[in-house]
């Protein structure tokens, strides 16, 4: 269920991007990117090994979450009362499993892109991993979240030349495009020829063609 609903978010974040993309908000689109980004890499590690522990533990964080909620909004305002949840020993329970409220796995986002896959594999022989997109992929879209250079380099104007709000330096226009759509829209066919993998279902192929089809529509423009 908790799969599904990844998948799902996937399929919203994309189209919230492609919807920013058209508008030429491309880096705008990058830090939803990011997030999609980190939905590939855990559907790829919540689907590698101890695959219904994974789920329960991403499923039952949200008790974590709620208890934090919890504590933390009457800490900044004593006058606020939080009534009593109807199912407030279960979710301590379920909280009590998790050490912190910011994380659900146990591991960081970088350990889960650097465990070898049990599922695909090199022509040789050697196991897959994400490390790749963590290292370039989520490290490029995370610039365009923070507020550093290279987040705001799209909104700096040519020297002599008056800044706007919606200024767009050409020099990165077709870069960030291609970028910001081939990015998204393979993180959607990864997670989806992923589900189709190991739900064993016979759609991996007509996914992989569309994002054949996708590259060679936009791979000149």
């Amino acid at each position: 269920m908790y799969l599904i609903a990844l998948a799902r978010r996937a399929l919203r974040l994309h189209e919230a991007i492609i919807e920013l993309w058209e508008k030429g908000l491309e880096p705008e689109a990058n830090i939803l990117a990011r997030a999609l980004c980190e939905v590939w890499i855990v559907v790829r590690w919540i689907t590698n090994k101890d695959k219904e522990d994974r789920a329960m533990r991403y499923a039952g964080f949200e008790a974590k979450l709620i208890q934090h909620i919890g504590k933390v909004l009457p800490k900044h305002d004593p006058s606020l009362k939080m009534p009593r949840h109807r199912e407030h020993e279960m979710i301590a329970e379920a909280a009590a499993e998790y050490s912190s409220h910011t994380s659900w796995a146990g591991v960081t986002l970088r350990t889960m892109a650097e465990e070898p896959d049990t599922i695909e594999k090199l022509p040789s022989g050697e196991p897959l991993d994400a490390t790749w997109f963590y290292d370039v992929l989520y490290f490029f879209h995370s610039c365009y979240v923070h507020s550093n250079a290279l987040g705001t380099r799209g909104l700096t104007p040519y020297v002599g030349e008056p800044s706007s709000m919606g200024s767009r330096n050409p020099k990165y226009a077709k870069q960030d495009r291609l970028f910001t759509l081939f990015s998204s829209t393979g993180y959607v066919t990864m997670i989806f020829c992923r589900l189709a993998q190991v739900w064993s279902l016979s759609i991996g192929d007509k996914i992989e063609g569309e994002w054949k089809g996708i590259l060679e529509q936009y791979g000149s423009a």
